[in-house]
């Protein structure tokens, strides 16, 4: 994404979404430990080293979401009942969606997995809006940082 000084704002609008979704009550995901942990490695030796850390990290927890949605079907898809599967489809779809929120630019499979459904329109032009707006808040919050003396 670039905003109007052709300057890449992609990670302040996904950290923007992170800080919203973070701020709602019962949808915290981050733990604060974990937190301060991430911000004692800002200006540290090692700091360089996290993000390919934390992209191999949820690299390998989305492989093993993988491997465990295919044990559970396995074994439960013949017990679920009539209407249950899709909604767990979905589900799945929508934290996979969320996951690739953190690493955005990780290569993805050519094929699709036949349980993950595709997006729909009405979810694209919500996610476009809300991106849009994300990005008329960034431009005002430096307008208004321009402004002061």
């Amino acid at each position: 994404m670039r905003a109007k000084t052709s300057e890449d704002i992609t990670r302040s609008v996904l950290t923007q979404i992170i800080v919203e979704e973070e701020s709602k009550v019962g949808q915290s995901m981050l733990p604060t430990n974990f937190l301060r942990q991430l911000i004692g490695l800002y200006g540290d030796n090692m700091q360089g080293m996290v993000p390919r850390y934390l992209e191999s990290a949820m690299a390998q927890f989305g492989r093993q979401q993988a491997q465990m949605r295919a044990a559970m079907q396995q074994t439960m898809g013949s017990f679920l009942p009539p209407g249950m599967e899709e909604i767990g489809r979905q589900n799945i779809a929508m934290m996979e969606r969320a996951m690739s929120l953190f690493a955005p630019f990780a290569p993805r499979s050519e094929t699709k997995s036949e349980t993950t459904p595709e997006l729909v329109p009405e979810e694209i032009d919500t996610l476009r809006s809300e991106i849009d707006r994300l990005q008329a808040e960034l431009a005002d919050i430096k307008s208004n940082k321009a402004k002061r003396p």
